[in-house]
């Protein structure tokens, strides 16, 4: 019952899983206030963040990429 902290994302790449499950975090409600999506997936995938979720950081290491999201402040 309680919101996560982090959440840990490592969907197969390509496989259009990402922003299904983003959706689905935000819509159970399993990311506290103050909480961070950590989601790996490959440096070639376009992604469509949730406009409540905003992009605090992105690193990329070879066919990976990192993002780091949080609730948008408007939301």
């Amino acid at each position: 019952d309680t919101p996560y902290e982090f959440i840990f994302m490592d969907p197969p790449y390509r496989q259009g899983l990402v922003e299904p499950t983003l959706k689905n975090i935000l819509e159970k409600d399993w990311l506290a206030a103050d909480g961070t999506i950590i989601c790996e997936l490959a440096t070639d995938e376009n992604l469509t963040f949730p406009t409540e979720l905003r992009l605090l950081d992105e690193r990329k290491q070879g066919q990976q990429r990192i993002v780091f999201l949080s609730f948008s402040s408007s939301s």
